[in-house]
């Protein structure tokens, strides 16, 4: 029976269908499939069969890439030591030289500097003869810079390599000293071809970060996204975003380029340590991991900070994590807060707003007297529990009536008035609009902000003269407002069209006159040609008329565009053209 168990067990272990009976051409049409399809190991398996049975050229140049195939793979996945040894299999058996920009990469990066040095040597006719010593010599600059000048051994005396290492060391060490100066004149020796020269365009670019980060950038531009320098650009990118986004980009970068970006943030190494360990959270950590993790830091981070962040945290996981025992039991509006933000993820509408509005009821609203303090967490939960529930419903009477109580807890806040002016003029509750526009206007008399839904009120009302003389107390204080100016436009032909329907010519003049005086496009001036045609039809002038509106309808844009203009012009007025 043990026997058997095995048998099955190692029929189940091959990942692969066996070969026999396969021919040659199939054999290598399923090992050009899978060398096709990225399945590098299984075309490594098939290719080695083929070539067991004959060393055809061909062959050998498809396991070859098989084989780079399954190593770089491998490097991508960081696991540097498990290509190598996939390389080195590659060389042995394809008969291939060893030397590659991306086999010397892998040795620099699992620490085998000595083998590098080997192997630069063994095979240097053969470096020089692919063209690659350039590539190499630019490699073994970044090995030098980060310490490790041993390298320089595989590299004879004369070689640029060589020569360009003292002055890029000097700038190095100047640069960290602070001494510009020194700096600049080492850099001046580096010639435009030497294996540190993407190195010196970042250096320069170090310098100008703080006091022109423009000529900075295209310093950076310079250095070529396959240079090996181009890791260290993206961490002196990454060093200029701002805290978020810089810690997204942060999560992507390896060990050594996360220190240097975070160090040209000018943090302390206990600051990167705490980056470091967040990382390793992950994008999206679960809330009792993250939880834990503030509270482990308390002292590093700030316990009102924590304090405060923590108790956005579901209550359940607070108990778990600790969070009571650390800063007392929750206040019954906290555990209310708490239980809105866990519905907004997911609950609807209104069950969301009640959430809000019980989480002002443990504040004490509307009975008890408030402090300054919960008087403006109450206005500002009202404001949530309304800007959430506008974020996918039309505006009801509570949510209006919230807005409203907010301002009695705290009545210096700009952006609600103007919100609710706006909410009360769409649903037509017109008297509520100008109640609140007095109140906005007595606090904030010369806000444009205030003054243009003045106009819009004024506008809905059919106020067109206060509409204009709101519109110019707002170009007094802000001239060039192209919005402002198309309401006076619109304004006085608003009420020029009210009064030709009452056939007021002559005050319907003054308010074309003063509506051309704000106009300056030619739509504008299109449309006051239309109205003025108009009143000239009025009064009989038939040829003025005639006149006016073939020039309305050339400046509405003619053709069909200037007929709808027309018309609309006429049906507002009452006329039938």
């Amino acid at each position: 029976m043990a026997r058997k168990r095995n048998r099955n067990r190692k029929h189940r272990a091959g990942t692969r269908k066996p070969r026999a009976g396969l021919a040659r051409e199939e054999l290598e049409a399923r090992g050009i499939r899978l060398l096709t399809a990225g399945r590098f190991r299984e075309a490594v398996a098939d290719f080695k069969d083929l070539l067991k049975q004959e060393r055809r050229p061909a062959w050998i140049e498809s396991l070859a890439a098989a084989y780079a195939g399954r190593a770089r793979g491998l490097a991508d996945k960081g696991m540097f030591k498990e290509a190598l040894v996939i390389w080195r299999n590659r060389a042995e058996t394809c008969q291939l030289p060893l030397a590659d920009p991306a086999c010397f990469e892998w040795l620099f990066q699992t620490g085998q500097i000595e083998p590098a040095i080997n192997l630069i040597r063994a095979e240097r006719a053969f470096i020089e003869q692919a063209g690659l010593l350039p590539g190499l010599r630019e490699l073994c600059a970044v090995q030098v810079l980060a310490g490790n000048e041993e390298i320089l051994a595989a590299f004879p005396a004369d070689d640029p390599l060589k020569a360009d290492t003292p002055a890029a060391l000097a700038a190095l060490q100047a640069y960290c000293r602070g001494e510009g100066a020194v700096m600049e004149q080492q850099l001046k020796t580096i010639p435009f071809r030497s294996p540190f020269r993407d190195f010196r365009q970042i250096l320069k670019a170090l310098c100008l970060l703080e006091s022109d980060a423009t000529a900075a950038g295209r310093l950076l531009e310079r250095v070529e996204s396959g240079s090996p320098f181009s890791v260290l650009c993206t961490a002196v990118r990454a060093g200029q975003l701002p805290g978020a986004e810089f810690m997204r980009r942060y999560r992507l970068m390896g060990t050594a380029e996360r220190r240097f970006a975070a160090a040209l943030k000018g943090w302390s190494p206990q600051q990167i340590s705490l980056a470091q360990e967040l990382t390793q959270l992950g994008e999206h950590p679960a809330a009792d991991t993250l939880l834990r993790f503030l509270l482990r830091h308390r002292e590093d981070l700030g316990a009102e900070y924590v304090r405060e962040t923590g108790a956005r945290f579901p209550a359940s996981l607070q108990v778990k994590a600790g969070y009571s025992k650390v800063f007392g039991p929750l206040s019954q509006f906290h555990r209310a807060r708490i239980e809105a933000l866990r519905l907004e993820e997911a609950a609807p509408p209104q069950q969301i707003f009640n959430a809000w509005r019980d989480a002002c009821l443990a504040l004490g609203y509307p009975d008890r007297q408030l402090d300054s303090e919960s008087a403006l967490t109450l206005a500002l939960v009202m404001r949530r529990s309304v800007e959430r529930w506008l974020a996918t419903e039309p505006p009801d009477k509570n949510v209006l009536a919230a807005l409203e109580n907010s301002l009695r807890y705290d009545p210096d806040d700009p952006p609600t008035y103007l919100l609710l002016i706006r909410l009360y003029r769409e649903q037509q509750q017109l008297k509520d609009a100008r109640r609140l526009l007095d109140q906005a206007l007595s606090r904030y008399p010369e806000d444009t902000r205030v003054l243009i839904e003045a106009v819009e009120t004024a506008l809905a009302s059919d106020a067109f003269k206060k509409a204009a003389r709101y519109a110019r107390r707002t170009l007094e204080l802000d001239p060039i407002n192209p919005r402002v100016r198309a309401i006076l436009v619109n304004s006085h032909l608003a009420h020029a069209r009210k009064q030709i329907r009452q056939d007021k010519f002559p005050p319907a003049r003054g308010e074309l006159d003063q509506a051309l005086d704000w106009a300056r496009t030619e739509l504008d001036r299109g449309r006051v040609d239309l109205v003025r045609g108009i009143l000239e039809l009025g009064e009989g002038d038939i040829p003025v008329a005639r006149a006016l509106l073939s020039c309305g309808f050339g400046r509405t844009g003619g053709g069909l565009v200037g007929r709808l203009f027309l018309l609309l012009e006429a049906g507002r007025m009452g006329r039938d053209l």
